[in-house]
């Protein structure tokens, strides 16, 4: 028997990078690493003849790993909203040589119930809910796996896995990772839309749910942000390790979070009063504070230390819970104390 993690392996070396992403690896706009790809899929745990259906069609590549996976008894249905990327794919499909994928242009929150139902369902990019049409698309103890935002801010994705069981979400588990937010008819969302302060000139943004509806304290603490030039290392942090420590602080929920971003500094951290400090998450771990004496800066670094002394949760160990929700479900962290 194959494992998994051989199978993908297999799958990567089979299928011609170069040929989907041309030799600059920028044939279409979005692309992601073979590597992020190929753990995903070795959560999705995809196996010999299994029926898959992806959302996001991309440079077709995923859809030729998945096709290499299932195997030639197996089928892959790629659903992308852009026409173009479908008609692309399509083309390189056949040119491989792969006769098991059948790429369709369409809505891929609405699926596509006539090739139903699937083994597995993938998606690359984030909806603002887990569809009840994917659920229902999905066979009897089928799986699924898709980002979806954690929280009502900037930079929350995480990728979350279950299992379909009498019709609903079940045994879900959450996986680092972030793709696009999901293009549907007549909208368009961005990661921006839940910015609640920009500065076009700074290229900065501040985001939380606390902060809505409060645009000039928004803007206010955005200017602080910026204008903060305290640079503090944290010893033994990098990346993965602060994606980990994002996604803990996002169950943590102390108050005050905030998620932000400088230039190309992207992080999470908190307010207290007119004081901010923030972590990076990428590229680095270094903290944007207001002072060396901030009490935000302190309680970011009190909140790193509480981190560590629970042992350095990762993302896969936090608990997670769905509720019902239109069309489909929420997904949230269960807090953590």
């Amino acid at each position: 028997m194959i494992h998994a993690h051989d199978a993908v392996d297999a799958a990567v070396e089979a299928v011609d990078e170069v040929h989907y992403r041309g030799r600059d690896g920028r044939a279409v706009v979005h692309t992601t690493p073979a590597g992020v790809i190929a753990r995903h899929l070795r959560v999705l745990d995809v196996r010999p003849g299994m029926r898959v259906l992806e959302i996001g069609t991309g440079s077709g590549m995923s859809a030729a790993l998945l096709a290499e996976l299932v195997g030639p008894d197996g089928s892959v249905v790629s659903m992308d909203i852009r026409g173009s990327l479908i008609e692309r794919a399509d083309v390189l499909h056949r040119e491989a040589g792969y006769a098991n994928i059948a790429s369709i242009s369409g809505d891929g929150i609405s699926g596509v119930p006539e090739y139903a139902p699937f083994d597995r369902v993938v998606a690359w990019t984030t909806p603002d809910r887990i569809p009840r049409t994917w659920v229902g698309q999905t066979a009897e103890g089928g799986r699924v796996l898709h980002p979806l935002a954690m929280a009502s801010m900037t930079y929350s994705t995480a990728m979350v896995s279950f299992v379909v069981e009498e019709g609903r979400p079940a045994h879900l588990s959450l996986h680092r990772g972030a793709y696009v937010r999901m293009a549907e008819p007549d909208n368009e969302r961005s990661e921006a839309d839940d910015a609640a302060a920009r500065d076009t000139e700074a290229d900065a943004y501040l985001s939380a749910p606390w902060l809505s509806g409060r645009p000039e304290r928004a803007a206010e603490l955005l200017g602080t942000l910026v204008r903060s030039s305290l640079h503090d290392a944290v010893d033994g942090l990098d990346w993965p390790v602060t994606d980990h420590l994002r996604m803990w602080l996002i169950a943590r929920s102390p108050e005050g979070l905030v998620s932000a971003g400088v230039g190309d500094r992207v992080g999470y951290g908190v307010v207290d009063g007119d004081h901010i400090a923030v972590m990076g998450v990428l590229p680095d771990a270094r903290i944007i504070a207001d002072a060396p004496d901030s009490p935000a800066l302190k309680r970011l670094h009190d909140l790193v230390e509480e981190w560590n002394q629970a042992g350095s949760p990762e993302t896969e160990s936090l608990p997670v819970d769905t509720a019902p929700a239109e069309d489909g479900w929420r997904a949230t962290i269960c807090r953590v104390s």
